[in-house]
């Protein structure tokens, strides 16, 4: 299945509609600030997925259940990998449950610090050699 990948716009009130409740299904805060908004829509323009960017920190990434185990998470942190780098940076992270951080792994990321006993803050090479000093 292909999917329809498109930034969601501050005036966009029906595709902050699909996100919120894609959010809220999630159980995920619905009032993260975010610079950037991805949403990843299907064949018939329905919000299956969604992920956002504030700074370098990729926040409120979220795939509906019905389409989850077909690499759309990759996707989209490829597609937030490549905002940044176009808009001068490439470092990013991400806190995520413990049982993400595998697939998290597998996507370039590394562990940094755990904030408390469920979650992991993770960075890539570029954001771990930023908070390295190197």
């Amino acid at each position: 299945m292909s999917y329809i990948f498109s930034q969601v716009k501050q005036s966009d009130k029906w595709a902050h509609k699909q996100y919120h409740s894609l959010l809220s299904q999630a159980e995920l805060p619905v009032d993260q600030p975010a610079d950037f908004v991805l949403g990843i829509y299907d064949q018939e323009y329905n919000m299956i997925a969604a992920g956002s960017l504030k700074d370098n920190q990729m926040h409120s990434i979220v795939v509906d259940l019905a389409h989850r185990g077909k690499g759309i998470l990759n996707q989209i942190v490829t597609h937030l990998y490549e905002y940044r780098f176009y808009n001068g940076s490439g470092d990013l992270c991400v806190t995520v449950q413990n049982d993400l951080a595998p697939l998290f792994k597998s996507l370039g990321f590394h562990e940094i610090k755990r904030p408390c006993e469920d979650t992991v803050f993770m960075g890539n090479r570029n954001a771990l050699n930023l908070i390295n000093g190197n």
